[in-house]
């Protein structure tokens, strides 16, 4: 155990040496908010045995993604679906985002769920280096510049010659990160369903319940 109270990576077992210094990374942010953590092993894969999406299938996921949000926000039925098959985008689709998209009056709460999946455009335009960083998951993204990014990705043949998927390094430390503090969000659900509005522990923000806290929602999201 870390003096801070942090675990040490380094002790674990089965743990690769890129692993535990993932790890160790990710201990160092969290610590800045006292960020609780899992004590036992828990680790990420390794580099070496992760295979990335190509940056069209990267794209093609976000184009579904819009269409999805672009539904839950007001867009008419018809034009979503127009879109989806304009894209060729079917194969992209996930089954619930399908029932979604086929159902010509989902409910308030269904449209709310599926709009927070700006979130996970964000991250992938992250993975494409559309965006400069994933900044610490308290807020909601910033949605004028999500839609000045899709310009890029929309339509038949995106600007994919600007773009330049980041490493498999830069992705597994942001998964490391965001994989500790939705265990911590977890754990907080077992115990009183409250959480530090801002995900920052140290006793500087006040608590919510989880099911209202913005920063809850972004990292299951990006998760």
């Amino acid at each position: 155990m870390h003096k801070s109270g942090y675990p040490c990576p380094n002790t674990w077992d089965d743990v690769s040496p890129r692993q535990a210094n993932r790890a160790s990374r990710s201990f160092k942010l969290l610590r800045k908010k006292a960020v609780p953590v899992f004590h036992g092993r828990l680790v990420v894969e390794d580099d070496d045995e992760v295979t990335i999406q190509t940056i069209e299938d990267v794209v093609r996921r976000s184009q579904v993604l819009l269409a999805v949000v672009s539904r839950a926000d007001g867009m008419d039925q018809a034009d979503s679906l127009a879109l989806i098959e304009q894209l060729d985008a079917w194969p992209g689709v996930s089954p619930s985002e399908k029932v979604f998209l086929l159902d010509d009056s989902p409910s308030q709460n269904k449209c709310i769920d599926f709009y927070r999946r700006t979130e996970s455009i964000w991250t992938l335009f992250w993975a494409l280096n559309l965006t400069d960083r994933l900044a610490w998951p308290s807020s909601r993204c910033n949605i004028k510049k999500l839609l000045q990014t899709a310009i890029l990705i929309m339509g038949e043949t995106p600007c994919i010659e600007q773009m330049q998927l980041r490493s498999v390094a830069e992705i597994l430390d942001a998964k490391d990160l965001h994989l500790r503090i939705h265990w911590a969000i977890r754990d907080a659900s077992m115990r009183d369903w409250m959480l530090p509005f801002n995900l920052n522990w140290t006793g500087k923000s006040r608590r919510v319940p989880l099911t209202v806290c913005k920063g809850f929602h972004v990292v299951q999201q990006r998760h």
